[in-house]
């Protein structure tokens, strides 16, 4: 095979399992775990289900945009679509966004749509990746317009002459790109002192857990006073999220060099489980108390009744 026809067919493969990736990144706001997973993933569908498929129709000269369209989807939503429908047989009840999907064991209507426009999601991802595929592939010249590949007799060439061939350029920038995907986790990695795991560890608990069960109404202001506390303990904040008026969730952090943390966490609506406050240390060294217990005296002086400390104790001064 020809080398800028290789690029051509490696340029196509990687772009298959990019432009998944591509789509998580915008579905997940750019969040690095999701678009690093979402080519992993595609990669995988990619090796074990479309190139054997990929070798089916291309011995019968069957590969065009339809069949790579279609094949995309079928290997995006089949997996996908066996895991959920396996799923319904293990459910009783399930809802979503206060609509029952599973009733008794049995899926509702709107399950059964749900279920649909999932597995219609994930066709779409797989065509979109099996077009990309295929237009790569007539682009860089690794296959003909009459759906036969390219010669594969092997031809050498100066090169000067392979960079001006499509297929050359095609997949080194596809590799490159595939590169960065796959060192983004690196590249984008907090080594600030909000990242409890920077220094390589693969846990660590908290000194110490407050809990405090109020009104979602009272999420700001505790968020507020917690962040007032940092900065006069000259700490970093730092948050993932804000509550607000229909999301409750969210999560904050403080911290301070060499390595303590403070956490704010809130997942779950107020009546089912209570907000967290956990301070964490890297070093035994470190001193905590002082930050712990102006944050427990705040919290006890305006939400009296609904403090407690769950998890260790703050020593007195």
């Amino acid at each position: 095979m020809r080398p800028d026809h290789f690029a051509g067919f490696l340029a196509a493969w990687l772009l298959a399992a990019l432009v998944p990736a591509a789509i998580g990144s915008v579905l997940f706001e750019g969040e690095v775990g999701a678009i690093y997973l979402s080519f992993l993933i595609a990669l995988g569908h990619v090796l074990l289900l479309a190139f054997p498929i990929y070798r089916y129709f291309s011995a019968r000269q069957r590969v065009n945009a339809v069949t790579c369209a279609a094949m995309g989807a079928a290997i995006a939503a089949g997996p996908v679509g066996l895991l959920s429908l396996l799923s319904f047989g293990s459910l009783q009840s399930a809802s979503t966004g206060g609509i029952p999907t599973v009733v008794d064991g049995v899926p509702t209507l709107a399950g059964i749509l749900q279920h649909i426009a999932m597995l219609a999601a994930f066709g779409a991802i797989g065509a979109a990746a099996g077009l990309s595929f295929w237009l790569t592939l007539r682009l860089s010249g690794a296959y003909g317009r009459d759906g036969v590949p390219a010669p594969r007799d092997f031809v050498f060439e100066p090169p000067l002459m392979l960079a001006r061939r499509p297929g050359m350029i095609l997949g080194a920038g596809t590799a490159i790109a595939a590169l960065l995907v796959v060192m983004l986790p690196t590249i984008t990695k907090d080594r600030s002192c909000h990242n409890l795991f920077r220094d390589g560890r693969n846990s660590i608990g908290p000194e110490l857990i407050m809990e405090l069960r109020v009104d979602e109404g009272e999420l700001t202001a505790i968020a507020g006073v917690i962040e007032a506390l940092g900065r006069e303990h000259q700490m970093s904040v730092r948050q993932a999220s804000r509550p607000g008026p229909t999301d409750s969730a969210f999560r904050m952090s403080l911290c301070r060099e060499p390595g303590l943390v403070v956490v704010l966490s809130h997942g779950f609506p107020t009546a089912v489980a209570p907000m967290s406050i956990s301070v964490y240390i890297s070093d035994p060294s470190i001193t905590w108390h002082p930050v712990a217990r102006d944050i427990s005296t705040v919290m006890q002086q305006r939400w009296a009744g609904a403090f407690k400390v769950s998890k260790g104790r703050i020593p007195t001064p």
